[in-house]
């Protein structure tokens, strides 16, 4: 049997170099999170489904607003009101943080639940918050789905100590096709009824759309090419409508999908990832990435250090003054993302401007298990030309 070359299974799989076939074929191994008492888990096709999933089984009450920030990806918002909820969002100042004053004076007797971001994998102390919210009758819903998906909620009990709800996504952070779940404490009653297993087709379809973007992004290559591979095409930046529309397509809720669960596939990968191995070379990466920065002229962190055993979805960074550098540096192999680049239609035209201008600004460099240190030597050279003003 033919012996396919590492560089070729990292650049299928480019989140997980160690995958085998054993993950994708061999007996389940995972039957779900390990929960202490007085939890419960709902589960979905992704996070947005698990979330969908758990607020239509939920008692409903007088309480029907969920308190979002502005700054969220559409994704997080329409499950939210495809469940016949209302949103209220807010315009908050930071983006490691929660402004208690601004988040308590929303908060009515119609305030169902406050959600906080931990963005790009930097967790925030929501100790106050939560003594806020229990203090109002709100439920606080954390956002985990920038983080790694932990697998024992005894031995990691910090990760549920104030939330009621605690979101966490698969497909963020490991190569699987899909799934999501969402933790809960029993005290809420959630009722979701057993959720469908995928059809086999669909994660077959998903796991070639994964080794598809793979091979068509050209991860970490330089703009002239590699060998007899032709550079990267010179990226131009979309109309703000256009990026809109799509990410509405993208994130809307596909009615066929609300009832799926966590294809076996994916809980098979999950079981066989190691866990304490990624944290330890995302951890590596940031440094790395953070040390090829250092001194950079007109690029700035929002994030000093990455918290202790913090593991991180990506390194956030700024470059005030220069638009659309993303398009840029993808143009010159480096696969620079963004999050929420669209916010949702509902903030309407005006306002939130923080929100407006950490989409439009922030940009992400990924941190994930597979980058080489070769790889993250291409970053200074390509930031330097992405940032040369044009003659």
């Amino acid at each position: 049997m033919r012996r396919r070359s590492p560089a070729r299974e990292r650049f299928l799989f480019p989140k997980e170099p160690a995958l085998s076939l054993a993950a994708l074929l061999g007996r389940p191994m995972f039957g779900g999170p390990k929960l202490g008492e007085g939890w419960g888990v709902t589960y979905g096709h992704s996070a947005r489904y698990a979330l969908h999933r758990l607020l239509v089984s939920m008692p409903r009450t007088l309480r029907d607003e969920v308190l979002v920030p502005a700054y969220a990806c559409i994704a997080l918002v329409e499950p939210i009101l495809a469940a016949g909820y209302k949103v209220r969002f807010f315009d908050n100042p930071s983006i490691t943080g929660t402004d208690l004053g601004l988040v308590g004076s929303l908060m009515t007797e119609r305030t169902l639940a406050l959600v906080a971001i931990h963005y790009f994998g930097y967790r925030q102390d929501t100790t106050e918050l939560a003594t806020l919210c229990r203090d109002r009758g709100v439920l606080l819903l954390e956002n985990f789905t920038h983080s790694l998906p932990v697998r024992d909620f005894i031995e990691h009990a910090d990760e549920l100590r104030h939330c009621d709800i605690a979101l966490f996504s698969l497909k963020k952070m490991l190569p699987v096709p899909d799934g999501g779940f969402a933790v809960h404490r029993s005290s809420l009653r959630i009722a979701a009824e057993v959720a469908e297993p995928p059809p086999r087709l669909e994660i077959a379809r998903e796991l070639y759309r994964a080794a598809e973007r793979s091979l068509g992004s050209r991860r970490w290559r330089p703009s002239g090419g590699a060998g007899d591979a032709p550079p990267n095409p010179r990226l131009m930046p979309q109309p703000a409508d256009l990026v809109a529309e799509i990410a509405a397509s993208m994130h809307s809720l596909d009615r066929a999908r609300v009832d799926w669960g966590v294809s076996t596939t994916s809980r098979r990968m999950w079981a066989s990832v190691d866990l304490d191995a990624v944290v330890g070379l995302r951890r590596r990466n940031f440094a790395l990435i953070r040390k090829a920065l250092a001194g950079m002229p007109g690029v700035e962190f929002p994030f000093r250090d990455a918290p202790e055993e913090a593991c991180l979805w990506g390194v956030p960074f700024l470059t005030p003054g220069v638009r659309d550098v993303d398009y840029r540096l993808r143009s010159l192999g480096i696969p620079v993302f963004t999050f929420a680049r669209a916010l949702h239609p509902l903030l309407g035209p005006t306002g939130f401007g923080q929100a407006r201008s950490w989409a439009e600004e922030l940009k992400l460099l990924p941190v994930h298990q597979d980058i080489t240190p070769e790889d993250i030597g291409h970053i200074r050279p390509a930031f330097e030309a992405a940032l040369r003003p044009s003659p």
